[in-house]
């Protein structure tokens, strides 16, 4: 998640926004045009080789840091947790053994504003910090007393769960906190009851996010992640594997857009589940109006539009939701097209990076095209299987083709 964060600082620059006022003073900006981005194989920008100089990578990671921070805290309360003290801090207060790991002490810096803490971030004392060997370990209880613990032990689905797991794994509730501030357990959208008379919410993603997450386990069903992570505001995303974690990105805000007509889908899901509780993928014909209802139609006519669309299904019928989808999205395409409503390129290139030693570290580039065929059901094979289902989650139809860095647009017949 930080080296998303950092891509993004890169690529895109990061501010702080809300009530705390504090903005612009996250960190630096380097922002691209939303418009007329050029589709290239090429690194972007301040990512080839010999484009930014020692200071401006150390600005990028600090503003990454200092981000994360400023999305944990509620009350513009930052606190840095050194695992060793450092020369010239007299003001570090001792932190309670309790909280940090056995036999090692640590010391606390406290900010009150994002300003204050990039500013120390930068100093030699911060960035001594930073290079030294208990820094990732220095962040993760940073964010932990930034946030609070008891409000980390709200955030979670389950307190007993911990932060790091197994063979010191990140757990899903500490990538989270990194991306959105909350250490919330699951990634789908908003928050889930399980009903049935138990007192119990599953809480999710509340809002759009940064930078966003993908899942390989979604592939499998294992798992749901929902829109605000799949179109985050900047093209940036964490992709999620059973073994470890690569980044994802591109360098066209657009890429991360939603477009009309799976806006429009994701809409008519939330409808349609609300009458298929099983998530079986169908619902008896007798709840068609009431669907179409919810979903805009004011008129007979309009529900007997989809009706026919449908096949003319009869009593005791049933509606699938991959017949009824498809419908869906070409009434929204076609409405979209009218109207001229914004969306991602049909074509664009995404970049992978695999920071795991060995095989890696390395950088790929891909040609990604949306079409209009139902790739669901598809197996993809080959080396790129995995990343091709993975997009598909994200972009209908998404067709992929790995290119050499710096080549041309691949043909048709390539």
């Amino acid at each position: 998640p930080l080296q998303c964060l950092l891509l993004g600082s890169l690529l895109f620059g990061l501010s702080g926004t809300g009530a705390r006022g504090e903005g612009e003073a996250v960190g630096i900006r380097m922002e691209t045009g939303e418009a007329g981005v050029k589709q290239s194989t090429k690194l972007p920008g301040p990512l080839s080789a010999g484009a930014l100089g020692h200071r401006q990578r150390w600005a990028a990671l600090i503003n990454a840091l200092a981000y994360c921070l400023f999305q944990a805290t509620c009350l513009s309360s930052y606190r840095i947790v050194a695992l060793r003290q450092l020369r010239g801090d007299p003001e570090a207060e001792p932190l309670p053994f309790r909280t940090v790991v056995s036999e090692m002490k640590a010391w606390t810096f406290s900010f009150g504003s994002a300003s204050d803490l990039s500013k120390w971030l930068a100093s030699p004392e911060g960035l001594a910090l930073l290079r030294g060997p208990t820094g990732v370990l220095s962040l993760v209880l940073s964010l932990v007393h930034t946030r609070g613990e008891e409000k980390i032990r709200t955030d979670v689905d389950d307190p007993e769960n911990p932060l790091v797991g197994m063979f010191g794994h990140c757990s899903q509730e500490l990538v989270n906190l990194l991306l959105t501030g909350r250490a919330h357990s699951n990634v789908f959208d908003n928050v889930k009851s399980l009903g049935d008379g138990m007192d119990l919410v599953l809480k999710g993603i509340l809002s759009e996010t940064t930078v966003g997450y993908l899942s390989e386990l979604e592939v499998m069903r294992y798992t749901e992640v929902g829109t605000h992570l799949k179109h985050p505001r900047l093209p940036v995303w964490v992709l999620g594997s059973p073994d470890h974690y690569v980044s994802v990105f591109a360098a066209d805000r657009k890429v991360a857009l939603q477009s009309v007509e799976d806006l429009f889908e994701t809409k008519a899901l939330r409808v349609f589940r609300k009458y298929d509780t099983e998530h079986a993928g169908f619902v008896s014909v007798a709840f068609l109006e009431e669907i179409c209802r919810e979903l805009g139609a004011r008129t007979k006519k309009e529900v007997d539009e989809v009706w026919v669309g449908l096949g003319k299904p009869q009593d005791g019928d049933m509606i699938l939701w991959s017949v009824l989808s498809s419908l869906i999205r070409q009434k929204a395409k076609e409405e979209n097209t009218a109207r001229g409503a914004r969306s991602p390129p049909e074509k664009f290139v995404l970049f992978l990076y695999d920071g795991q030693d060995p095989p890696g570290p390395n950088v790929s580039a891909w040609w990604l095209e949306r079409t209009d065929v139902d790739l669901s059901q598809a197996q993809p094979d080959g080396a790129d299987a995995s990343l091709a289902a993975v997009a598909q989650t994200v972009w209908k139809g998404a067709l992929l083709t790995e290119v050499e860095i710096d080549s041309a647009e691949p043909s048709a017949s390539s």
